[in-house]
């Protein structure tokens, strides 16, 4: 009824039909409760072999009578999961409770000695009825704990109208009572130890969620003030699970994920990109990366938007809403459901839910549209995953809606290896992974990380990817065991740095690219031109066979500067590429290689790594034909940046200068028309004009007053005169009342 008791929300039978009409099947509700959210839970018993079954973790009916348990939406329309819970012979009395993350608890009496276990206190049937406990998940009705309760005679009652009752607090304990003829009910801090009669009522109390003893173990290593580690344990199922606690609000500490051409341990990513710690970012396959990674100036990767599933024998595409982690420019934090309008920073879209699939849902939904979504304009950097664990401070797994079922490699109700980020009301972020496969560790389910990190107080949190990818470090030390004998090679990472990293205000003192053509670029070995388009400035890029390692493209920085530098690299991808073509950096602490896939992430800057130069003449870059895969190596161009002023040169940026925000052009190298995105701090006489590498200029695209707010102009690669310019470097610049900001174009007719 409604509120006020004047009328029906909904009203609905709850029943099989059986296939004899004249057949009788009882089905009887001997239970009802309600969640936060209006969700209506509904415990009982069935005699119908067809009784509503959705997300059933028990399709079909085992005595009968079987129990059942049956969650509906608010308003009536639909079950979010509705499953038979029995064994081979009968089930009755049902009683239900659910805690506040919508977990189902429920109790009642068995006769079947194959009544469903998991994770139990006790494994068997012991007496002629005993009473079960069962935990049920939010969503897909999978089974988080069951166990058998009693001893040698029997508990609960044969009367299916006698209902067991059970209850759950806020630390999820769960309280049982009914009675028992057993001399041997098993006693626990038993306030009467003894059996009285032929029927005594029993209380008992169960810590089902099997705590995790947490221990800090920040001191084994160094790390500064606001960053604190911690190692879980427990041993019944066995589990180990660290994790790291960020406190954002200190100003100095952030974190942002990074991206590179090549896969690598996080161990090594962390070293390369000088991170505090970092854990495995978001999911891949094969080379292929299937999240949204957003550095502050540039959007790397994207959510995959659809899926390929195959249900019911017919394979289909099935756009997908899905999980995104961010930091907003005012360093508040957010978990959402996002989607890629377009390829562009701006083009990310956040929605209220993901799209409503159920699991092996038969029809896509229709593509997102930006109408019922809201743009992502504060963002400043962030990575995706899946499924979201919390929303709004209330446990809510979207494993179904964001459908990792049917072929993901993602299974939300087997314990795996898992890594999750979230953060808390305080604004600490909580970065964990939990070891798994190995007799150490069981690993854990997604709903169970979901308890998990709210145990840990995230107000929202997010699956990351898992299995084999699970990796914790700090500086070059693994924290975690991961499941692999070799950790595995991710292409992605988020990691704690100091905010510096961002870069969101600072313009790089020295920024400058080298190319094959370059005058200080030595070329050792018949190496020619490609043919794929792509390639940085006016050159082509060039290519050789794999071979011995002889044959090399050297480049000679001419740094007179002794500080560290960021290294990037430009290569032309393709599918006939070396996956591990070498780039050797002669750098003052030693000479490394970093070995990058070249059959990605072409076409634009790759972070190579983070180096002490010594601002000598021994400094420098060598790609070399050294790949041990066979293939192609490509050698483009080289990209080195630094933010200490002691260089004492400025060059062509890409970040917002002063208040002014301005946005990498899309697309980038371009071949007929480019859009630009600025951000105005005030109403501002604004003049955006396009130069050339030699500082002359070719474009004015702006010259106005315009309000404060984004912006966008478009360029279509020609001049004043209305003349197609040549492919090559152009640089764009924003001037509004004084304030500056400048970014490199490609242009590749």
């Amino acid at each position: 009824m409604n509120a006020g008791g004047t009328g029906l929300v909904f009203s609905t039978y709850l029943t099989g039909t059986g296939s004899d009409p004249n057949d009788l099947h009882i089905d009887e509700g001997t239970s009802i409760t309600v969640d936060t959210l209006g969700n209506v839970y509904v415990a009982g018993m069935t005699q119908s072999p067809d009784f509503p079954n959705d997300n059933a973790v028990q399709e079909n009916i085992g005595g009968p009578p079987d129990g059942f348990v049956t969650k509906f939406k608010p308003d009536g329309s639909s079950l979010v999961y509705s499953t038979y819970l029995g064994g081979n012979h009968w089930e009755g009395g049902l009683d239900i409770e659910v805690d506040f993350g919508g977990n189902a608890y429920i109790a009642g009496s068995t006769q079947s000695s194959d009544f469903i276990t998991e994770n139990p206190l006790q494994s068997s049937l012991n007496g002629i009825v005993d009473v079960f406990v069962t935990k049920i998940d939010p969503v897909d009705s999978a089974i988080l704990f069951s166990t058998f309760l009693g001893g040698s005679n029997f508990e609960g009652s044969v009367d299916w109208d006698a209902k067991d009752g059970i209850a759950v607090d806020l630390n999820r304990n769960v309280y049982v009572t009914s009675r028992t003829s057993s001399a041997d009910f098993p006693p626990e801090a038993a306030l009467q130890e003894t059996y009285g009669g032929s029927g005594d009522a029993f209380v008992t109390k169960i810590d089902i969620d099997m705590k995790i003893n947490w221990v800090e173990t920040t001191s084994q290593y160094t790390l500064p003030e606001g960053i604190r580690i911690f190692e879980g344990t427990r041993t019944d199922p066995k589990l180990k699970a660290y994790y790291i606690d960020v406190d954002i609000n200190r100003p100095e500490l952030s974190v942002r994920p990074y991206i590179r051409g090549t896969k690598t341990n996080v161990n090594n990513f962390n070293n390369l990109v000088n991170a505090y710690a970092s854990v495995n970012g978001g999911f891949f396959y094969g080379n292929s990366i299937l999240s949204a990674v957003v550095y502050p100036t540039e959007l790397k990767a994207q959510n995959k938007d659809s899926v390929k599933r195959k249900v019911g024998g017919i394979e289909r595409w099935y756009p997908v809403i899905r999980g995104f982690f961010g930091m907003k420019e005012d360093r508040s934090l957010s978990v959402d459901w996002i989607y890629h309008i377009t390829r562009l920073r701006d083009g990310i879209y956040t929605y209220t839910d993901p799209l409503s699939y159920t699991r092996d849902d038969p029809l896509p939904k229709s593509k997102p549209t930006p109408f019922f979504g809201t743009e992502y304009s504060d963002l400043i950097t962030g990575v995706g995953g899946g499924p979201v664990l919390i929303k709004n401070s209330t446990i809510r797994v979207t494993y179904n809606e964001e459908v990792l079922w049917g072929g993901s490699g993602v299974e939300d109700n087997k314990k795996d290896p898992r890594t999750a980020v979230g953060y808390t009301a305080k604004k600490h972020v909580i970065m964990l992974v939990a070891d798994g496969r190995s007799d150490k560790s069981e690993g854990v389910t997604l709903p169970e990380l979901a308890s998990i990190m709210s145990d840990l107080g995230c107000v929202e949190a997010l699956n990351l990817d898992g299995g084999g990818s699970s990796q914790l470090v700090v500086g070059n030390t693994f924290v975690n065991t991961p499941s692999d004998p070799t950790p595995r090679s991710v292409p992605s990472i988020l990691s704690i740095v100091h905010s510096n990293a961002l870069h969101l205000h600072d313009n790089p003192a020295l920024e400058f690219h080298l190319d094959t053509e370059a005058d200080d670029t030595e070329k050792v070995g018949d190496w020619t031109e490609s043919a794929e388009t792509g390639s940085f400035g006016s050159s082509n890029a060039l290519v050789i066979p794999s071979g011995e390692g002889l044959n090399h493209v050297t480049y000679h920085l001419g740094l007179t500067q002794e500080t560290d530098y960021e290294v990037y690299a430009w290569w032309v991808a393709s599918e006939d590429r070396s996956t591990d073509s070498p780039c050797i950096i002669y750098h003052k602490n030693g000479i490394d290689t970093v070995r990058v896939d070249q059959t990605i992430n072409g076409s634009f800057w790759n972070i190579i790594g983070n180096y002490t130069f010594t601002g000598t003449a021994s400094d420098m870059i060598k790609i070399t034909d050294g790949g041990t895969t066979g293939g192609t190596i490509c050698a483009d161009a080289i990209r080195i940046v630094s933010y200490d002023g002691a260089t004492g040169i400025s060059g062509p940026i890409s970040y917002s200068a002063g208040a002014i925000k301005l946005q990498q052009n899309y697309p980038n190298p371009f071949s007929h028309e480019t859009q630009i995105k600025y951000q105005l701090p005030s109403s501002s006489d604004v003049t955006i004009i396009v130069y050339n590498i030699k500082g002359q200029k070719i474009r004015i695209l702006v010259d106005e007053i315009q309000a404060a707010g984004w912006h966008s102009v478009t360029w279509d690669g020609r001049n004043m005169n209305g003349n197609p310019e040549s492919s090559g470097t152009y640089i764009i610049q924003v001037e509004a009342d004084g304030l500056k900001a400048g970014m490199q174009m490609m242009l590749a007719r």
